[in-house]
């Protein structure tokens, strides 16, 4: 079924990637997701969404940036970090061999 057919008063879920698509200028259905979007803006559509879905959307759109691009990180794994240097912290305990290429930070594997 395509996005633009949702008609009517039912909720929809708004996932993570149709947020996603409309900050993104080379998706493919940008248009339709920000169509949508606007839509929902206006209150012509009942939709929810959740703070997973907007906290996946912000790891997405932040991937490729700032941490995660520098020591080419997951989203998360660049998240536990910043907040390990915001917090002056250079030791971490795990199995995550990603972090052996941050310098100056210590990684302790079991």
């Amino acid at each position: 079924m395509n996005l633009e057919g949702f008609k009517g008063t039912e909720k929809i879920y708004i996932d993570s990637t149709i947020f996603v698509s409309h900050h993104s200028k080379d998706a493919v259905d940008r248009k339709e997701c920000t169509a949508f979007l606007n839509t929902v803006e206006k209150g012509k559509i009942n939709a929810v969404t959740s703070s997973i879905a907007i906290d996946e959307t912000a790891y997405i759109l932040l991937k490729f940036k700032d941490l995660a691009k520098k020591y080419q990180l997951l989203p998360r794994d660049a998240s536990h970090l910043g907040i390990m240097l915001r917090n002056m912290i250079k030791n971490i305990a795990t199995s995550d061999s990603d972090f052996e290429r941050i310098k100056d930070l210590k990684v302790w594997m079991p």
